[in-house]
């Protein structure tokens, strides 16, 4: 198998792990409200982590472009890849190993009308006090597994990218 082609796929499974992990949930809050009670909610990884989506994009569109550039370009769209997965993993990165997630962070997003859940409308009050947030482990790690195959295949592609030749070309030494 080429390398190209090889790393092609990877940056294609990184991209759907990505996408993947970008739709589970990412937080689950638990917050008071005096009117409303005790709620506990989720926030998917789309919505704490709005990067994700963009990442899934790029390395799927780097693909792409593995399998039909010449040298010269594969190499460029593979450092970009590189970047926009190093990038990405970063912030995932900070999710499981910076502590607690910010508090005021998820009450704006929970009590915003933009959050993607099956429920239409704010989850939250913008009064609501956040009293727990547990981060749930495997879709972070889903995620940062993609980041890692996605740096990989860039990396691969743009240091490992040779020039396609045809059979003919190869089997009559034609350049």
């Amino acid at each position: 198998m080429k390398k190209s082609v090889l790393a092609s796929l990877m940056l294609a499974g990184g991209a759907v792990a990505l996408w993947v992990s970008s739709r589970l949930a990412w937080l689950t809050v638990t917050a008071d409200d005096d009117k409303a009670g005790t709620k506990t909610v989720t926030i998917h990884g789309a919505s704490w982590s709005t990067e994700l989506i963009a990442a899934a994009i790029m390395l799927a569109a780097a693909a792409i472009a593995g399998l039909i550039l010449r040298r010269a370009g594969r190499r460029i769209v593979g450092g970009l890849a590189a970047v926009i997965a190093a990038a990405g993993g970063w912030f995932i990165l900070q999710v499981l190993v910076g502590g607690t997630p910010d508090a005021q962070r998820a009450l704006a997003i929970l009590s915003t009308n933009n959050t993607t859940s099956a429920t239409k409308g704010a989850q939250l009050t913008a009064w609501a006090q956040i009293t727990a947030i547990d981060v749930n482990t495997p879709p972070v790690i889903l995620a940062l597994v993609g980041a890692a195959i996605g740096l990989v295949g860039g990396v691969i592609l743009a240091v490992r990218s040779e020039e396609h030749t045809s059979e003919l070309q190869s089997r009559f030494s034609i350049s």
